[in-house]
């Protein structure tokens, strides 16, 4: 099976640069996306890069701030669940802008820790590719103060 580095590219293009193409590439035609706050996201890949666009743009008109997402490496896990499927499971950090002004995030810009999730990724083999198939991120839980 080829390598994947642990962090993922999906982690970079969704939050650090905000790629919804790049999204697209990463991910199953089937995908499905849960959260623990609200549920099922979306459920092919069409409808997540049409979500994962409009939250994007969101810090781009003014409308909220950009947050950033890191992962916990020594957390994470990565499992065989089948000679094509994996799953990587662990936690993740969430950081905000101090300032929390819309649009903001820019280099530099202090930050702070304000949340902390656990999450589960089922990967599948496509090609030389592990293409993301399901997602569920669960118990958010806030840091004393936010």
């Amino acid at each position: 099976m080829p390598q994947c580095s642990v962090a993922g590219s999906l982690f970079v293009a969704q939050i650090d640069i905000c790629d919804a193409k790049r999204v697209g590439e990463l991910i199953a035609d089937d995908f499905e996306f849960y959260l623990d706050r609200w549920d099922k996201i979306a459920t092919s890949r069409t409808a997540y890069v049409a979500f994962f666009r409009t939250n994007c743009e969101r810090p781009a008109t003014g409308v909220d701030y950009l947050t950033r997402r890191e992962l916990d490496g020594s957390s994470h896990e990565d499992e065989a669940l089948a000679t094509y499927r994996t799953v990587d499971l662990g936690a993740h950090r969430f950081f905000e802008p101090v300032a929390r002004l819309p649009g903001s995030r820019a280099a530099g810009q202090p930050e702070e820790l304000t949340e902390i999730a656990r999450f589960d990724f089922v990967r599948a083999w496509m090609g030389d590719t592990r293409r993301r198939s399901r997602v569920i991120s669960y118990t958010h839980q806030k840091i004393a103060g936010h």
